[in-house]
C-alpha cells in the first residue's frame, strides 16, 4: 500500500507498507502512517494498492480524499481504478483513522479556548436540561396535587349527596309519621267525641228515666190522696 499526502507543500509526505508474502485474497497489512500537516484543509490523502511483480507492479486500486472530510474510526474506502472508474468487483480499503491535534503555543491556547467553551456550552446544556426535568417534575407535582384535590372534593361532594338523600328520606318519614300521628289523634277524638256524646245520651236517658218515675211517683200519690170532700178518719165531728 501506498499512502501519500499531497497538496499544501510543507505537508506533502509518503510512506509505502511493507510487502506481504502469499496475501492475495483479502491481503491484510498492519502499518501505521503518520502525517503531520499544518494546512489541512488544502491536502488531499492519496492511496494505491499494488500487486508486487517479478519485472513490474500492478495497480489493484486507487483512492483519493480530502483531509477535512475524513472521519475517524474505522471506516471502508472504495478503490477505484487507474482512471478514476468504479471497479466491478467493488474492493474496498478498510482503515482506522485517528486525528489528533497539535501544533504551536498558540494554536495550543485556542483549542484549549474552544474546548473550555465547548465544555460550558455542555454544561449549560445540562444545566438547561437539569431545569427542564424540574419544571416536568414541579408540574407533574402539581397535576398529582390537583388529582388529589379533586378526588377529595368529589368525595365532599358524594357525602353531603349522601347526607341530603338521608335527610329527605328522614324529612319524608317523619312527615308520614306527622301525618299518621295526626290520623291517630284525629281518630282518638273523634272517639272522645263518640264517648262524650254516648255519655250524654246515657245521662239524658238518666235524667229523662228520673223525670218520668218522679212523674209516675207523683201521679201514684194523687191517687192515694183522698178527695177533698170526703171526711177524714180522724175527724170527730163528723162522726156520728
Amino acid at each position: 500500500v501506498f499512502a501519500k499526502v499531497v497538496g499544501h507543500p510543507p505537508d506533502e509526505k509518503d510512506y509505502r507498507s511493507k510487502v506481504v508474502a502469499d496475501n492475495g485474497f483479502n491481503p491484510e497489512w498492519d502499518d501505521v502512517f503518520e502525517f503531520k500537516m499544518q494546512k489541512k484543509e488544502f491536502d488531499i490523502l492519496c492511496f494505491k494498492v499494488y500487486d508486487k511483480g517479478v519485472v513490474s507492479d500492478t495497480l489493484l486500486g486507487q483512492a483519493s480524499i480530502p483531509i477535512p472530510c475524513l472521519r475517524q474510526g474505522y471506516r471502508n474506502i472504495d478503490l477505484r481504478d487507474k482512471d478514476g472508474r468504479r471497479i466491478p468487483t467493488h474492493p474496498t480499503l478498510f482503515l482506522h483513522i485517528q486525528q489528533e491535534s497539535c501544533g504551536d503555543f498558540h494554536s495550543l491556547t485556542a483549542q484549549e479556548q474552544r474546548q473550555t467553551d465547548a465544555a460550558k456550552q455542555v454544561r449549560l446544556q445540562r444545566a438547561k436540561i437539569d431545569t427542564d426535568i424540574e419544571n416536568v417534575n414541579a408540574a407533574i407535582e402539581k397535576i398529582n396535587k390537583r388529582t388529589k384535590q379533586l378526588e377529595a372534593a368529589t368525595r365532599e361532594n358524594k357525602r353531603t349527596l349522601r347526607q341530603y338523600e338521608d335527610q329527605r328520606i328522614a324529612g319524608f318519614v317523619w312527615l308520614n309519621q306527622e301525618k299518621i300521628s295526626q290520623l291517630f289523634r284525629r281518630d282518638e277524638d273523634e272517639d272522645d267525641l263518640f264517648d262524650r256524646e254516648k255519655k250524654k245520651k246515657l245521662k239524658e236517658a238518666e235524667t229523662t228515666e228520673d223525670e218520668s218515675k218522679e212523674v209516675k211517683r207523683n201521679m201514684f200519690d194523687y191517687q192515694e190522696e183522698p178527695p177533698w170532700d170526703e171526711p177524714s178518719r180522724g175527724c170527730e165531728c163528723l162522726v156520728m
